[in-house]
């Protein structure tokens, strides 16, 4: 028996960890997932994962077809993502699904397609990682993915449950797990969903100790004690002597399966149903293994172990093994296969056996037949199925070589006596079942039945604790050797109720033990063991069956084994019994061979063949030969006869005739013997290649059978994706009409493909004119070039957008468009008439509106601009009558008051006051100081000479005071005008020219600059210039606006309201060159300077 490592591994009460609910599908999945999810509710609290075929060649939709089905969110997983409860993902097309702890991660796809079992991949690193709270569950499909994933998270004390085959649309993977005799439940698909919930909801209350040491509950320990009590009782079994916590939780199990969470409710449930007890006997006796299981360790025995095994080992002697805890034989198979690809290598190796056992029966039934499921192939390699299976339409069938080596039989353990004089005993996840001191007692079970240095392998969770026996030889995978120690007499602790699971597989209370016995079985029975010593055999001399005695007459030849009875049969007794079975086939009646000197027991004997042949039809056939040992009375008899009528040298000599005649006709036989058995071999050999060629075409099935799976799923989504088309082309038609939006279709020719109802307003068009090109209808548009444009949307692939007109009047937004499909081809163009109508009459409606607002903006603007052009001129009138009061006022005032200080002054000096006459000379100082500001601001706001002379002499007298005051050179170019500008005009100009030369004084980091003046009759032109490090213009007019006092921003808005403008070119590193341009008379001020019309 062979199960999950049960140390660490115990489930407690209140445990909280995510259970995974794993589902396997394939051919007709979909449906049967639709149905699965929408029986989900919207809260369930346990995580979801899918493994479906799917073709590497093609992209999956699986995660958007179920999401409308289902309540839960729907992933496909791209990456490696954390599993979350109440959540759905999806396995991808060309990848390996793994469960690593609490994240889902992928991995590559093998490469051959008989290697790929996805559902097979996941289970089983589900049932790895999620001990205890794993769900299996196998739908729809052909094949046999999932039966090995199914085993293993049975074996982890996880739910397994299969759609039921009669439901669903392809049986072959549901049938596969059936077969395993592992599911719990089988049902249809929409049931599964509660199925599950139910079993995960239901908390048996119960606690599962860690360790056996670990305190249990009085109360739980006598229900313990009254359902081992119900289990013997209903199977003969006695569980008693199992671990506590491995009891437990099966148990458990069963509590969950049956929704009882009180155990003194699931002993009820035991007394109710007799079934329940054999039910919870094969939990614990749960049977879960595969071919080469737990590979690292067969490569030890492969490479380290079994070629010690055939070390001084002659063909006259054997290696035997024993497989204990066998299950359905996987096991004990891989070990024989092993031991012939040894034993292929050697020229005589010796002879093999390999005993394999179980408590189960049903197990055993399997493990006989051979025959197993085809996801054997994830586990066994290509060549070795091939040299060692054969391919059959329901799975694999263990080749007859294999078989007969490996001896099945039913064995406890604790109860019947061992195997002997064994090579290698493997018992892995055996003893973790057991209490200690059983454990001890197997132990040395082995240590007695092993030869000396034998090997003993155990699971990687058990250890042998009996150093005194064995020693370590591999601690990673529990392999150890017996110390050649005496053994003490072994006392074998027998368990109570050892009878074979057969006999109580409807065991029942009420049974009377006292069966009436069968007397003519028992008759037979005596009849062989005092009748003389005889073999069975079948047509082919081949023996079927030995009587109790037979073996004294018998020999083992060396080689591979034979039932041949020529070659079993001792060397004395083939001749005549060879003649015998001759005589006998072509007379069809009994023969007596003649007496045949034999040395027995070291006496000399006279033995007589009898061969009989079989007489009626049910013998099917059959030949009895029957060993007669001669007693003294009837020797002695044999020869008075013989000396009455012949001499002993007549009689010697016919013998010897006789024997030369049946010598040569023994001869003739064996020739014609040899070429039956070449023409055999040949017939062997064209049925080997009829067989391989057979193989291979059963290859190629199943690589078209799981194509034709996955096509048959990618059709299926296909399927659905018409479906959604087709919904979605609805959808579309229906929004086509709602909107009222005449639309054509034309292919590559401009033939119409399609057009909306609202086109028969504009064109002339029929049901009939679908293939017509459009350029044979007639429309009522005012469009001539409807044609051409969708010539050249085709050709230039650009759209084309028109207001047309209709013939009554009504506009319509043409729109032309290729055609694009989703893969981005141009299959055509797409034209569409929206009637804009009444968003013309809007548009001219709002066109009026925006024309009167603008010529009423444009006269206020107006207005504005001469208000302020009036507001600067008047500022610089200001300006000017400031300087002349100042002038004229302030500075004679000033002038006044010198003059009285300094007479004042000098009268003080006469006096003799010195104080009063240093403050009057200090008073007369900041009077001077007073006058000198004041004739400066004079000049700064209006410098006189604008005032009597032109713009010109301004310009020149500000190039001596930048010379003179600043040391900045001018140089000036004049074009003098034939008029002089009104004063105001010339202050401005002169304002600004001024401020641009202290900014190429301040910034230019030169000391020369150039102006140039041209007058006309309209426009007044000053240029300034440096040839300075200039400036980035766009980023200094940025610069310019948050700093008003460079000037430039506010010389421009006074140009502006003027109509002038101020230019400006600037290149870093370059210079610098400013225009000034204002009109030479501005409107308002030739209106100001009007004479007032006369007065009538």
């Amino acid at each position: 028996m062979t199960g999950p490592d049960e140390a660490g591994s115990a489930f407690v009460e209140g445990d909280e960890k995510l259970t995974v609910v794993g589902i396997g599908a394939s051919a007709g999945g979909l449906s049967a997932l639709k149905t699965f999810f929408a029986n989900l509710p919207e809260s369930t609290g346990l995580t979801f994962v899918v493994v479906i075929h799917l073709s590497p060649e093609h992209e999956s939709h699986l995660a958007e077809l179920l999401q409308p089905f289902c309540k839960l969110p729907v992933q496909q997983v791209n990456e490696t993502v954390a599993l979350l409860a109440d959540h759905v993902y999806v396995i991808p097309p060309g990848r390996n699904l793994n469960s690593i702890d609490t994240h889902l991660r992928l991995s590559d796809l093998e490469a051959e397609r008989r290697d790929r079992a996805p559902i097979d991949h996941f289970f089983r690193t589900l049932a790895a990682t999620h001990d205890g709270h794993a769900v299996g569950v196998i739908l729809t499909g052909t094949g046999s993915d999932g039966t090995l994933g199914i085993k293993e998270i049975k074996g982890r004390f996880g739910l397994t449950i299969v759609q039921d085959p009669n439901e669903a649309e392809f049986d072959g993977m549901p049938q596969s797990a059936i077969s395993t005799r592992l599911i719990d439940r089988v049902l249809p698909v929409a049931e599964i969903p509660g199925e599950i919930l139910r079993y995960t909801h239901t908390q048996p209350r119960i606690v599962v100790p860690e360790d056996e040491s670990d305190h249990f509950d009085e109360g739980q320990r006598q229900i313990q004690r009254q359902i081992f009590t119900q289990i013997r009782a209903r199977t003969g079994r006695d569980f008693s002597r199992y671990k506590r916590s491995t009891i437990m939780r099966r148990i458990q199990r069963r509590m969950q399966l049956n929704h009882v969470e009180e155990l003194g409710r699931y002993l009820e449930l035991l007394r109710d149903q007799p079934q329940e007890a054999r039910a919870l006997a094969e939990e614990i006796l749960i049977t879960v293994t595969n071919f080469f299981r737990d590979r690292e360790v067969f490569e030890t025995l492969e490479n380290d172990v079994i070629p010690q095994l055939f070390k001084n080992k002659g063909p006259d002697e054997s290696i035997r093994l024993w497989s204990v805890g066998c299950a359905t034989g996987e096991e004990a198979y891989s070990l024989a296969i092993l031991l012939l690809e040894s034993a292929a290598h050697l020229d005589n190796p010796p002879r093999l056996q390999v005993f394999a056992s179980d408590l189960h029966e049903p197990s055993l039934r399997v493990a006989r037949e051979g025959l197993y499921s085809g996801d054997i192939e994830i586990d066994v390699s290509a060549e070795r199925a091939r040299r060692f299976f054969i391919k059959e339409e329901s799975g694999f069938r263990v080749r007859k070589e294999v078989r007969e080596l490996v001896v099945f039989a039913p064995h406890n353990l604790m109860g019947d006596p061992p195997f002997s004089k064994l090579d290698l005993i493997t018992c892995r996840n055996v003893l973790i079942y057991l209490q200690r001191d059983v454990q001890r007692d197997v132990i040395q079970v082995f240590h007695y039945a092993l030869n000396p240095s034998g090997y003993l392998v155990l699971g990687t969770s058990e250890t042998s604790d009996r150093s005194d026996l064995f020693h370590l030889e591999n601690k990673r995978h529990c392999v150890y050797r017996k110390r050649n120690v005496p053994t003490h007499a072994l006392q074998l602790p027998v368990f109570p109720f050892t009878r074979g699971w057969h006999n109580h597989a409807e065991a029942h209370p009420d049974t009377d033990p006292k069966a009436p016995v069968s007397y003519g079985a028992l008759h037979q029975k005596m009849v062989e063991r005092y009748a003389p010593p005889s073999i069975l055999l079948n047509p082919a001399n081949k023996v079927v069956h030995f009587s109790e005695k037979a073996g004294r007459y018998l020999v083992h030849p060396g080689g591979e084994p034979t039932f041949s009875v020529f070659k079993l049969v001792r060397e004395e007794l083939r001749l005549e019994l060879r003649a015998a079975l001759v005589a006998a086939s072509k007379e069809g009646c009994p023969v007596r061979s003649k007496p045949i000197k034999l040395l027995l027991d070291g006496e000399q004997r006279h033995l007589v063949i009898h061969v009989r042949p079989a007489e009626e039809r049910e013998e099917q056939d059959l030949t009895l030969v029957i060993f007669e040992e001669l007693t003294e009375s009837k020797e002695e008899g044999g020869g008075s006869n013989r000396g009455n009528g012949t001499s002993t040298t007549e009689l010697q000599a016919e013998l010897e005739l006789y024997k030369q005649r049946l010598q040569t006709v023994i001869e003739e036989y064996e020739s014609g013997q040899e070429e039956m058995n070449a023409a055999n071999e040949e017939l062997q050999s064209a049925n080997e290649e009829l067989r391989s060629t057979m193989e291979e075409l059963e290859t190629s099935k199943e690589e078209l059978q799981s194509m034709n799976e996955e096509l048959a799923t990618v059709n299926q989504e296909n399927r659905h994706k018409v479906e959604e088309l087709s919904q979605l082309s609805n959808d579309l038609q229906n929004l086509l009409s709602a909107t009222d939006i005449a639309t054509i279709f034309l292919d590559s020719e401009f033939r119409i493909l399609r057009y909306t109802p609202q086109v028969g307003k504009l064109f002339n068009i029929r049901m009939t004119d679908r293939g017509r090109p459009l350029s044979d209808l007639t429309h009522r548009l005012g469009y001539d070039r409807l044609n051409g444009d969708a010539q050249d949307v085709l050709a230039r692939l650009v759209p084309v957008d028109r207001e047309v007109q209709d013939l009554e009047g009504n506009w319509y937004l043409t729109r032309v468009r290729p055609y694009r499909s989703t893969s981005e081809h141009i299959g055509g163009v797409v034209i569409t008439f929206v009637d804009i109508t009444e968003r013309k009459r809007f548009e001219e409606q709002l066109a009026e509106a925006n024309r009167t607002l603008e010529a009423r903006v444009k006269e206020r603007t107006q207005q504005v601009s001469e208000l302020a052009s009036k507001l600067t001129m008047a500022e610089q009138e200001e300006r000017r009558r400031v300087s002349q009061v100042l002038h004229d006022d302030l500075q004679q005032l000033l002038y006044g008051i010198q003059i009285k200080l300094r007479l004042v002054e000098e009268k003080l000096s006469k006096m003799g006051q010195p104080q009063l006459t240093e403050l009057v000379a200090d008073t007369r100082s900041w009077i001077l100081q007073a006058i000198e500001k004041t004739r400066q601001l004079t000049v700064d706001l209006s410098p006189p000479i604008l005032k009597t002379e032109g713009l010109a002499e301004a310009l020149e007298w500000l190039q001596s005071q930048m010379q003179e005051l600043h040391g900045l050179k001018v140089e000036m170019t004049i074009h003098r005008a034939p008029y002089t500008p009104d004063h105001d005009l010339r202050v401005l100009v002169f304002q600004i020219v001024r401020e641009l030369l202290f900014n190429v004084k301040k910034h230019a980091d030169v000391n020369r600059a150039h102006i140039e003046l041209d007058q006309t009759r309209e426009h007044i032109l000053v240029r300034v210039s440096d040839l300075g490090c200039g400036f980035d213009q766009a980023m200094m007019e940025s610069e310019h606006e948050m700093d008003p006092g460079f000037g430039l921003v506010a010389a421009r808005e006074r140009l502006k309201f003027l109509g002038g403008a101020l230019q400006i070119d600037a290149t870093p590193g370059e210079g610098t060159s400013i225009l000034i341009k204002v009109p030479a008379r501005p409107d308002w001020l030739q209106e100001a300077h009007a004479p007032p019309p006369a007065k009538t």
